[in-house]
């Protein structure tokens, strides 16, 4: 049993200590800037299903329960330069709301356990924040793993000192793997700032051009935030979508939606300050949108200023609902002669109950059966006959012949079954004579908003 516990521990399998300890992987040119800054970047919560496991946050962060670089998300760093940060789980999750994910969702075989990603131990922190101010409250220490030949810059060790972060330094992966301190090495160390791709933000034109696209207030808000050098780039950008950005055109609709979901894959975990507020920009005014998809915001940000079918189907139901009331209003007042049965006279056919209740529930029936269609109607043309007179009255069986129409008339004297038909057949008569040509008008108006 001891030896088979210095496996593990060896190889990274099993944690050491008995506190809730977590482990964010990353790699130096990060951890210099999270250093830096003293801060934990947050990833915006756009992206793939599985980035949106956590919840309805923002941003989310992810840590791993296990240290191992053999097994689960850590599996990925086995190279010069990664860098294993260990941190107080049981403090973090004091401020920060902390929830186990399971990112890729794999079934829990044992096949599937046997692949050193089939369980990634992922912990995310979930936050309407961007960052974790003050990391080293919360940094127990960090191990880098290195080649034996090659230096390290001063600036990273400057860095952990003055925030009393300890850091370990190992030359082989076994060794990184077990992260013991006592194996840990001396670096060779050299001055002078160190490039890093985190200062690249060729995306940044992409992403501000979608905030500000047809919005001409967040526009000048942004080039005042990141300059008017930018100003070229981002006018090409909404010219592109100008372009390219219509309706019903699903082949360049994917391919502006592949290159803005590219651009956010490549910025959203950037610390470069600019990249973070382009980020968080489009963040806020996607949940301002209530949007949840790349898509879903073109589509959005296409149809600013416009009409949407959407638009159209809850302005022509309004309409036919008009239609409906005032048409039975109408020919209720119109029932102005009395009926009677065998003991009593009313002085209209809508004052005897069982009539006003069979009529009444039946105008119900086609307020629904009207809504029920034009409201989920993604082409206000397809299938119009669904709306005509015939249509209708087979629908609801508002034909002469209606069981129960027959049973109210024969409760009365000399009261035939279309009499009380007839409020509802002249409503479905109503609607037929409006529909087409009101739909006619607004095609034309939505082909017409798009010539301008």
């Amino acid at each position: 049993m001891k030896q088979l516990i210095k496996k593990l521990l060896r190889e990274g399998l099993l944690n050491e200590g008995a506190s809730p300890i977590l482990y964010h992987f990353t790699t130096v040119n990060k951890l210099i800037n999270i250093l830096s800054t003293n801060s934990f970047y947050l990833t915006s919560n756009i992206g793939t299903g599985a980035d949106q496991i956590a919840g309805n946050k923002a941003y989310y962060i992810s840590f791993s329960r296990s240290k191992s670089i053999v097994q689960g998300y850590g599996n990925k760093f086995k190279f010069s330069g990664a860098a294993r940060i260990k941190v107080d789980g049981q403090k973090l999750s004091q401020n920060y709301k902390v929830k186990s994910v399971d990112y890729w969702q794999y079934p829990k075989t044992p096949d599937m356990m046997k692949h050193l990603s089939g369980d990634e131990m992922e912990d995310r922190v979930i936050s309407d924040n961007d960052e974790i101010p003050n990391a080293n409250k919360y940094i127990i220490s960090i191990d880098i793993l290195i080649e034996p030949d090659k230096t390290v810059n001063q600036k990273l060790i400057d860095l952990a000192k003055n925030l009393g972060v300890e850091l370990y330094f190992f030359n082989n992966k076994k060794d990184f793997a077990a992260g013991l301190p006592k194996r840990s090495v001396k670096p060779n160390v050299e001055d002078g700032e160190q490039e890093t791709r985190e200062q690249s933000i060729f995306d940044l034109d992409t992403i501000i051009g979608a905030v500000s696209y047809k919005n001409p207030d967040k526009y000048r808000e942004v080039l005042n935030v990141i300059g008017n050098q930018w100003k070229e780039e981002i006018d090409k950008y909404h010219n592109k979508l100008n372009y390219y950005l219509r309706p019903n055109d699903d082949y360049y609709l994917s391919d502006l939606i592949s290159s803005l979901n590219n651009a956010i894959h490549n910025a959203r975990s950037n610390s470069n300050k600019l990249l973070r507020y382009a980020i968080k920009e489009l963040t806020l005014d996607m949940r301002k949108n209530n949007v949840k998809t790349i898509k879903d915001y073109l589509k959005h940000k296409l149809y600013i200023g416009k009409k949407t079918q959407e638009d159209y189907n809850k302005e022509l139901n309004n309409k036919i609902q008009n239609i409906i009331d005032n048409t039975f209003k109408k020919e209720i007042g119109d029932l102005n002669y009395s009926v009677y049965d065998q003991t009593e006279t009313y002085e209209n056919l809508f004052q005897f109950k069982p009539a006003k209740e069979f009529i009444t529930n039946k105008v119900k029936e086609i307020k629904k059966y009207v809504a029920d269609y034009v409201l989920t109607n993604n082409n206000m043309f397809k299938n119009s006959y669904v709306l005509s007179n015939w249509e209708i009255k087979d629908a609801l069986d508002l034909r002469d012949d209606n069981f129960e129409a027959n049973r109210v008339a024969n409760l009365l004297v000399d009261v035939h079954s279309s009499e009380i038909l007839r409020p509802l057949q002249m409503i479905t008569w109503n609607i037929d004579d409006f529909y087409y040509n009101e739909v006619k008008r607004m095609q034309e108006e939505e082909m017409e908003q798009w010539r301008n």
